[in-house]
């Protein structure tokens, strides 16, 4: 047994718990065992509320709160995950994607370049204009002229 460890005990001879010798270990920082294992707590109740499965899987990770009720007692709450708000999309061409923002604003997004299938760089503008205007015009057919009037823009 190392000498550093001071036996609480009546007896020098008496037997000690493995627990106790390394709780000993902890609390005070002794070598390099404290400094891997600081933040370890031996043989705790865990209590446990989840709200995707009944029980913990192994390997499984949870996301949630852990509160240390009492001396070696837990508690893991789960927390919910929210739920992702996306921009819903109004238009899905084959070259533009329109979506509404949050705010109201409309957002034109480039779909993947495949430049397998276009020759060059000014026939994708070309396809890309098109789409653009097309995304446009049944977004104004749709909202019966209210998004902006066709005489504005020049349709």
């Amino acid at each position: 047994m190392n000498n550093k460890y001071k036996n609480t005990g009546s007896c020098i001879n008496e037997p000690k718990c493995i627990g106790d010798i390394i709780r000993h270990y902890l609390n005070n920082g002794e070598d390099n065992f404290a400094k891997a294992y600081r933040n370890t707590h031996l043989c705790v109740d865990l209590k446990t509320i989840l709200h995707t499965d009944r029980s913990a899987v192994a390997g499984k990770n949870y996301t949630g709160t852990l509160v240390n009720d009492d001396e070696d007692h837990f508690l893991f709450v789960e927390t919910l995950p929210r739920p992702v708000k996306r921009n819903p999309r109004i238009y899905v061409g084959s070259f533009v994607t329109i979506t509404r923002r949050d705010d109201g604003t409309l957002r034109p997004n480039l779909r993947l370049l495949n430049l397998t299938q276009h020759s060059n760089y000014q026939q994708y503008a070309c396809h890309v204009a098109h789409d653009l205007i097309k995304g446009f015009r049944s977004l104004v057919e749709k909202n019966n002229n209210a998004l902006f009037p066709t005489d504005t823009i020049g349709w």
